[in-house]
């Protein structure tokens, strides 16, 4: 039994995947289609984490002050802190 397929010019058996227009059409069609589907979506529909309890968001905020004063207080002029270590003194007699 001989197999007969086309030949290219050089000799070599061609594939014949530009045969399958229907599953490669297909195969577009669901991936538009996923991507329009999640685009329509409402936003927080799809939650991959689970919600945040009151005590890890006010452990966020608290550790967010506490950046900011440090912050505050390395950038701060020397000389507020010499102001408020003084009124700290007098408040303390």
């Amino acid at each position: 039994m001989t197999i007969h397929a086309p030949a290219h010019p050089s000799g070599a058996v061609t594939p014949h995947a530009q045969h399958h227009y229907l599953a490669w059409t297909a195969i577009v069609a669901a991936v538009v289609l996923a991507i329009g589907a999640l685009l329509l979506v409402p936003t927080g529909t799809f939650r991959l984490t689970s919600p945040m309890t009151d005590e890890q968001r006010s452990l966020i905020e608290y550790r967010a002050y506490e950046r900011a004063d440090w912050t505050a207080s390395v950038i701060g002029p020397e000389w507020k802190s010499l102001i408020l270590f003084r009124a700290a003194e007098r408040e303390g007699r």
